[in-house]
């Protein structure tokens, strides 16, 4: 028997994602920790991730890269996390 995918396990993308992302999870500017909400009166709040850039980085070999984007609506800050490769 050989086991071809192990559920418990993190595959390399997402270690990869894990150490690029280290401090994103909290705004740069204001420290909100919260995510993304809106309120009962349409504020927004909270910090939004989803987005993403993607590149192609190198000349001989190819590797593709992914940029996290992120956005705190309680003060309107932005920031990236480090490159990574998704592939």
């Amino acid at each position: 028997m050989k086991i071809t995918k192990n559920p418990n396990k993190l595959s390399v993308f997402e270690r990869n994602k894990i150490k690029a992302n280290v401090g994103c999870d909290k705004c740069p500017v204001c420290g909100e920790s919260r995510t993304f909400t809106i309120s009962e009166y349409g504020k927004m709040f909270g910090i939004s991730n989803g987005l993403y850039k993607e590149f192609y980085k190198g000349f001989f070999s190819i590797k593709p890269t992914r940029i996290d984007c992120y956005r705190c609506y309680t003060c309107g800050a932005e920031w990236e996390s480090e490159p990574y490769q998704w592939n």
